[in-house]
C-alpha cells in the first residue's frame, strides 16, 4: 500500500512501520501499534484502513469491513481503502457488494491494475462472464503492457469458454512466474488443471508441484501449524475408541427446530456438486461452509474441558444450550423466516465432529460424499485451497494420503461406535447415473423428485457465487474425465497408493 503525505499529518515513518509489520505477518504486533496510533489520531482513515487490512489478514473479516467502510468515511476520494474493502468483502462472500468497491477504485483511479484484478477475478466467481469479457477489455486499455495478472484473468475466461489450448498458452506465453505470489500461485494452479484437461499428466503435475510449493512459503502457511489438525484427529479417535454411549444421559430437546442434514467427506469428494444439486429443491436450504460447527464445538469445549469427560456428563439443560449456539449460527447467515423445510449443513471435514453432532443432534442424517481415494487426494493435491489448520496439508501429497487415512479412520470409528444415520452417495455414481442417485439421496432426505433439479446449473449461474473452490467447475458440464483420472497420474501417486488402496478395495472400487 502506497502511503499519500497528503492523505495523513502523520508521521509517514510511523505508518510505515505499521505497515511493515503487517507485511511481514506479525498481524498482532501490526494491530497493536495501529491500534495505539488510532487512539491518538482517531480521525485518521488511513490508519483504519491499515487496521481493516491486518483484520482481513487475521481472517477477521467483520471488524475488517467495519473499519474500511469508517476509512471510507473519513476520506471517500481515496481508492485503496475502496480497493481494500471489495477485496475483504471477496473474501468473506459477499461478491456483489464487492463489486462496487471495485468499480468506484476505478473511478478514483483508472488505471489502478490491482483493482482491475480484482474486479475480474469477483466477476469470473460470480460467473458474470461477458462483464468480464468488458472488465479485461478496459483494463487493459487503462493498463497498458504485459501483466500477467491481466494474462491471468483472460486466461480463466478462456477456460470457462472451454478453449483448454488458448488459456494454457496465453498463460504460459505471459511473464507470470516474475508476477507476485498470490498471481504465481493461482496462475500454477490454473496450468495443472489446463493440463489436466488436456491429458498433459506430467506438465499438470509438475504445475502442481510449482504452486504448492508456493503456498508453502506463503505467510498464511507459515503461521499454520501442520500437526494441529492431526493431533485433534487423534485427540478423537483415542476418545471414541473408548466410549460407550450407554454412559450418555439421554436429553429430551424442548426446542422446536428440526435436527439438521449434515453433507460430508473428505474434501474433492463431490460435496460441493451434491449441494449444488439439492439447493436446486424447494425444500431445501443449504448452508454452505459455513463455521457453525466449529462454534457448536468451540461452546461445548468452554464448559466441558474435554471430550473424554464432557460428552458423558451432557444433561438436557447442556444440549439445549449447545443446540441455541448452533442453530444461533445458523440463523446468522440465513434468517429464520426464510429457511427452507429441510436445513442442509455442508461443510466436507464437519465428518471429523460425527461425535459430537450426533450427541447434540440424535436424530441428524448425514449425507456422506465419496470418491476414489486416488482420485480424492490427488484432486486436493492439485486444487488451490484457502489455508488453514485442515488444508495445509492438502500443499504435500504425502500429507494429504495421511490425511485422508486419518479422517477416514475416525469416521469408521464413528459408524462402527454410534447408530448414526448415514447415506453415501458415490461421486462416480452422481456423474454416470445422475437421475437414479439423486433420486436415492431424495429418498434418504424424505424429498420427492422435482423436475428442476436437472436444470441445477442454471440455478447456481442465476444464484452467482459459490463459496468453495470448486465454484466454477458445479456451474459447467459435470466433468466425467475427473472419475478415475488418478489412473493417468498413477507413476506420480506411487509412494501413497500403499496407505490409499486399503480404502479402495474397502469402499468397493477395484
Amino acid at each position: 500500500m502506497s502511503i499519500d503525505p497528503q492523505q495523513s499529518t502523520l508521521d509517514v515513518q510511523q505508518v510505515q512501520g505499521v505497515f511493515s509489520l503487517y507485511s511481514t505477518g506479525q498481524f498482532n504486533e501490526a494491530l497493536n501499534a495501529a491500534t495505539t496510533l488510532l487512539r491518538a489520531h482517531p480521525e485518521e482513515g488511513i490508519l483504519f484502513t491499515l487496521v481493516g487490512l491486518i483484520h482481513a489478514a487475521m481472517l477477521q473479516y467483520e471488524p475488517a469491513v467495519e473499519s474500511l467502510r469508517r476509512a471510507i468515511e473519513l476520506k471517500p476520494d481515496v481508492p485503496d481503502a475502496h480497493h481494500f474493502l471489495g477485496n475483504t468483502l471477496l473474501q468473506k462472500g459477499d461478491t456483489t457488494e464487492a463489486l462496487d468497491y471495485f468499480k468506484r477504485a476505478i473511478e478514483l483511479r483508472p488505471d489502478y491494475l490491482e483493482a482491475h484484478n480484482k474486479l475480474c477475478e469477483a466477476l469470473e466467481r460470480s460467473n458474470r462472464l461477458e462483464e468480464l469479457e468488458q472488465a479485461l477489455a478496459r483494463a487493459k486499455e487503462y493498463c497498458p503492457g504485459a501483466h500477467p495478472a491481466l494474462a491471468l484473468r483472460e486466461a480463466e475466461l478462456l477456460k470457462r469458454k472451454g478453449d483448454f489450448e488458448a488459456a494454457r498458452a496465453r498463460l504460459e506465453g505471459s511473464a507470470w512466474q516474475a508476477a507476485d505470489d498470490d498471481t504465481r500461485e493461482t496462475a500454477a494452479y490454473l496450468l495443472a488443471d489446463l493440463c489436466d484437461r488436456l491429458d498433459a499428466a506430467d506438465e499438470a503435475f509438475r504445475y502442481a508441484e510449482d504452486a504448492n510449493r508456493i503456498t508453502r512459503a506463503s505467510l498464511a502457511a507459515q503461521r499454520v501449524d501442520p500437526d494441529a489438525y492431526f493431533q485433534l484427529i487423534d485427540r478423537l479417535t483415542s476418545t471414541f475408541t473408548d466410549l460407550d454411549d450407554a454412559d450418555w444421559q439421554t436429553a429430551d430437546v424442548a426446542d422446536d427446530r428440526a435436527d439438521p442434514v449434515f453433507l460430508v467427506g473428505f474434501p474433492r469428494s463431490g460435496t460441493t456438486l451434491l449441494n449444488t444439486i439439492l439447493q436446486t429443491h424447494s425444500d431445501v436450504q443449504v448452508l454452505e461452509e459455513v463455521s457453525t460447527v466449529y462454534q457448536l464445538e468451540s461452546e461445548f469445549l468452554k464448559t466441558s474441558g474435554s471430550y473424554s469427560e464432557g460428552l458423558s456428563k451432557l444433561d438436557a439443560g447442556d444440549i439445549e444450550r449447545l443446540r441455541r449456539t448452533y442453530f444461533e449460527a445458523v440463523d446468522a447467515h440465513v434468517p429464520r423466516a426464510e429457511q427452507a423445510s429441510l436445513l442442509v449443513d455442508k461443510l466436507p471435514l464437519n465428518l471429523v465432529h460425527a461425535g459430537l453432532i450426533h450427541r447434540v443432534f440424535p436424530g441428524a442424517r448425514f449425507l456422506f460424499a465419496q470418491r476414489h481415494p486416488c482420485d480424492a487426494v490427488l484432486s486436493c493435491y492439485m486444487r488451490n485451497f484457502r489455508i488453514n489448520e485442515a488444508m495445509i496439508s492438502c500443499t504435500e501429497l504425502s500429507a494429504a494420503a495421511k490425511l485422508y487415512d486419518r479422517v477416514m479412520t475416525l469416521w469408521s470409528l464413528y459408524r462402527d461406535k454410534l447408530p448414526l444415520a448415514v447415506h453415501t452417495v458415490r461421486y462416480e455414481s452422481l456423474i454416470s447415473d445422475f437421475e437414479a442417485t439423486v433420486s436415492e439421496c431424495l429418498a434418504f432426505l424424505g424429498l420427492e423428485w422435482e423436475e428442476g433439479i436437472r436444470n441445477y446449473m442454471d440455478t447456481e449461474i442465476n444464484r452467482g457465487r459459490i463459496g468453495t473452490p470448486s465454484y466454477n467447475q458445479v456451474t459447467q458440464d459435470i466433468y466425467t474425465a475427473a472419475s478415475g483420472r488418478w489412473q493417468r497420474y498413477q507413476s506420480h501417486l506411487e509412494s501413497v497408493l500403499p496407505g490409499l488402496s486399503p480404502w479402495a478395495e474397502r469402499m468397493g472400487y477395484t
